[in-house]
C-alpha cells in the first residue's frame, strides 16, 4: 500500500505546482498503481486534491500570486455544477468513466499547451501579483458561470479539479500572468474538489479512510513542496511539464480498456 502515499506525494506536488493539471493526475494513477477501481479513484482523488489545493494556499497567498477576485467568481458556479457531478458519476459504468478520464486528461494538455503563453524570468510573470490589484482585474460574469459549472461537473463527475480550463482563460480573457493563474487555478482547484467530495460522501456514504489514511499525509507534504517548486520554476516549464505528464496519462489510461 506504500503506493498510495507514493501518489499522495506526486499529487501534492502537482497540484502545488501546476494547480492547472494537477488535480488531472490522481484519477489515472490511483487507477494504474494504486490498486483503486475507478469510482473508488474518484472519491480518493478529491480528497487528495482538496487536502493538496489546501496545503499549497498559504504560500501562494503569501507571494501575492493568486487572484482571489477571479477565484471567487469562479467557486459558486463551480460548486453547483460539482454536486450536479457527483451524481452523473454513480450514473456511469466504469469503461464510460475510464474513457471519459482519458478525454478529460487529453482535452487538458491541449487547452494548457494552446492557452498558456511561454514567460521569462524576469518579467512581468515572474514578479509578484498583489491580490486586488488592477492586474487581477474581475472575471466576465458570463464566462465565469459557463466556465464554472463546466469545471465543477468535471470534478464531481471523474474526480479532477479542472483547473486545465480556468488556466487558458485567466491567461487569455484575463490577462493573469502565469504564475498567478497557476496559483489562482490551484485555489478553484481545491474549492471544486472539496464541493464534489461532500457531494459523493453525501450520494454514496463511501468513504475510503484507508487510503486517505495513505495518502493526505503525503498530499499536505506534496502540496506545501509544489509551491515552492512553482516559485522557482518558470511559466513555461510548469507548462510543459503539465503537457507531458497528462499526455502521458491519457496514453497509459487508454490501455487500461485493451
Amino acid at each position: 500500500m506504500w503506493e498510495l502515499a507514493l501518489i499522495g506525494l506526486l499529487v501534492g506536488v502537482a497540484v502545488g505546482a501546476l494547480g492547472a493539471g494537477g488535480s488531472l493526475l490522481a484519477v489515472p494513477l490511483l487507477v494504474q498503481f494504486g490498486n483503486q477501481g475507478i469510482h473508488r479513484a474518484t472519491t480518493v482523488a478529491l480528497g487528495m486534491v482538496a487536502v493538496s489545493a489546501a496545503a499549497a494556499l498559504p504560500r501562494h497567498l503569501r507571494a501575492g500570486r493568486t487572484c482571489l477576485e477571479q477565484a471567487a467568481a469562479l467557486a459558486v458556479p463551480v460548486a453547483v455544477g460539482a454536486v450536479a457531478g457527483a451524481f452523473a458519476n454513480g450514473a456511469l459504468s466504469a469503461q464510460a468513466l475510464t474513457i471519459a478520464t482519458a478525454v478529460a486528461l487529453l482535452v487538458g494538455a491541449l487547452a494548457i499547451a494552446s492557452g498558456a503563453p511561454s514567460t521569462r524570468r524576469g518579467t512581468a510573470d515572474e514578479a509578484s501579483l498583489p491580490t486586488g490589484d488592477a492586474r487581477c482585474p474581475p472575471l466576465q460574469r458570463g464566462v465565469a458561470l459557463g466556465t464554472g459549472l463546466s469545471l465543477g461537473a468535471l470534478t464531481g463527475m471523474l474526480g479532477i479539479g479542472g483547473g486545465f480550463l480556468a488556466l487558458p482563460i485567466l491567461v487569455r480573457l484575463q490577462r493573469v500572468p502565469v504564475r498567478a493563474a497557476a496559483a489562482t487555478a490551484s485555489l478553484v482547484v481545491g474549492v471544486a474538489a472539496l464541493v464534489g467530495l461532500v457531494a459523493h460522501l453525501a450520494v454514496y456514504h463511501r468513504a475510503p479512510l484507508a487510503a486517505w489514511a495513505l495518502a493526505l499525509p503525503t498530499c499536505v507534504v506534496g502540496g506545501a513542496l509544489g509551491a515552492r517548486v512553482a516559485e522557482r520554476a518558470s511559466g513555461e516549464g510548469l507548462k510543459r511539464a503539465t503537457v507531458l505528464l497528462l499526455a502521458l496519462l491519457a496514453v497509459l489510461t487508454l490501455l487500461t480498456l485493451a
